[in-house]
């Protein structure tokens, strides 16, 4: 066969290989639903580490304002206050202790009594704080 006769069967071979694939269809493809079949609206709630560093800020706050913060102090800088408390203050609150995360409504109210503490009454554990207690703090 000579170049001019294999060229239009060589066309229509490779047609017919790829015409399916450039077809198109009249058919619409099903609308996406959620797998559970309801629309839920996630619930916000703060991430376990960003509820730890709220309540540490609070307290380092509180520290500031009470005199705990500063040269010869427990802790000499605000950063330092909060590094040290995040790193080592809230181990009952962790992603392990709470692994549904924490209650933002219940976040708010334990930095509303942390900032409410009076300076002369010490807050050398959250417990002391009903609101501030692990039970209180994380989300079922």
């Amino acid at each position: 066969m000579s170049k001019l006769q294999t060229a239009p069967l060589a066309f229509a071979v490779l047609g017919l290989l790829f015409s399916p694939a450039c077809s198109k269809t009249t058919e619409r493809e099903p609308a996406m639903r959620p797998a559970s079949g309801t629309n839920t609206v996630p619930v916000a709630r703060p991430k376990t580490g960003e509820g730890i560093n709220l309540i540490s800020e609070a307290r380092c706050d509180r520290e500031v304002r009470c005199g705990g913060v500063g040269q010869g102090e427990t802790w000499e800088t605000r950063d330092r206050c909060i590094a040290d408390l995040n790193h080592e203050g809230h181990a009952d609150l962790d992603d392990e202790a709470c692994p549904g995360g924490l209650d933002q409504r219940n976040v708010d109210r334990c930095l509303s009594e942390i900032n409410a503490e009076r300076c002369g009454a010490p807050l050398d554990t959250l417990e002391r704080l009903v609101a501030c207690r692990a039970a209180s703090l994380c989300k079922n």
